[in-house]
């Protein structure tokens, strides 16, 4: 039987993070508080529609602002990124707060990773947000390993919503829900991601994030296109070239002018990475590579 991973242990000398998944026959009593037996896939399940939201590309900015991390979930969405991405740099936190302030729209401000925790400058980033005044909400997306420094945020009026799963945040965590229960969301899900269409099981990386997305000094039209392309293997420069801008550039324009089109918005997992991942393949390799993390 699979078990899920829930702290750092040792197991027959052999080392397991945080988020691994281990095969076992039963679990050790010692190691009752350290493992959690794995959900069932959802294959098993009723199907479901998508819902798309559409909503515009320039709705929300998503600042992807390191690639480091201290778990090693089965089902990340951003494997790609973290191997490819190191910490960003605080100046383009603020050309990007400059440009959406000089554009004088209002925006949702965002920041994940990786693990942003670990970012040196997570309280600065939303402090230049905050100054900016051109965003309505301010959220922060983690595995809330640093409960800490989510309640300083929250505290300063610098975080208005964060969120992390049920399955990966410590017991800290919930007692920062309880002080702050109208900032903290905890989703109920679980560890496994509970995506039960053969749509969204065709694609690892599937798209539930509609905004642009701010990826070393480039801004994407999704939040998960750079990991949807490079687990595909499709053309990257082709990608980088038509959906995405140096922050360099004037990226607010160019997403103003293209966001009614299709692949600006939560559809664009209808891509030609989900057309290349479906062709030939059978609903349960569907499943069992988006299962896997494949």
């Amino acid at each position: 039987m699979q078990y899920l991973v829930l702290h750092n242990i040792r197991i027959d000398g052999k080392h397991y993070r945080a988020g691994e998944r281990v095969e076992l026959d039963s679990i050790p009593p010692i190691l009752a508080s350290d493992l959690a037996a794995f959900p069932e896939a959802p294959c098993h399940k009723s199907p479901q529609n998508v819902v798309h939201e559409n909503k515009p590309p320039l709705w929300r900015v998503v600042l992807f602002v390191t690639g480091r991390c201290n778990m090693n979930c089965a089902h990340c969405s951003q494997k790609e990124f973290k191997t490819d991405h190191g910490d960003m740099d605080i100046a383009t936190v603020e050309k990007i707060c400059t440009a959406v302030k000089d554009s004088g729209r209002k925006m949702i401000f965002s920041v994940t990773g990786g693990e942003p925790t670990l970012w040196p400058y997570l309280h600065k980033a939303f402090e230049i947000a905050k100054s900016a005044g051109c965003f309505t909400e301010s959220r922060l997306f983690s595995n809330g390993s640093d409960a800490k420094q989510i309640e300083k945020l929250i505290a300063d009026g610098l975080l208005t919503h964060y969120k992390t799963n049920a399955a990966n945040c410590r017991p800290e965590c919930h007692e920062l829900k309880k002080k702050f229960p109208k900032n903290v969301q905890i989703s109920s899900g679980g560890h496994y991601p509970l995506i039960k269409s053969s749509i969204w099981n065709s694609i690892p990386a599937a798209c539930n994030c509609p905004g642009v997305a701010v990826q070393g000094n480039r801004v994407w039209a999704c939040p998960n296109f750079y990991s949807i392309i490079t687990r595909h293997s499709l053309d990257m420069d082709q990608y980088r070239r038509d959906w995405s801008k140096s922050i360099d550039e004037d990226w607010i324009s160019f997403f103003a002018e293209n966001e009614n089109k299709k692949f600006m918005s939560r559809v664009c997992m209808l891509c030609a990475a989900n057309k290349k991942c479906q062709k030939g393949i059978s609903q349960d390799e569907k499943v069992r590579r988006y299962s896997s993390g494949i």
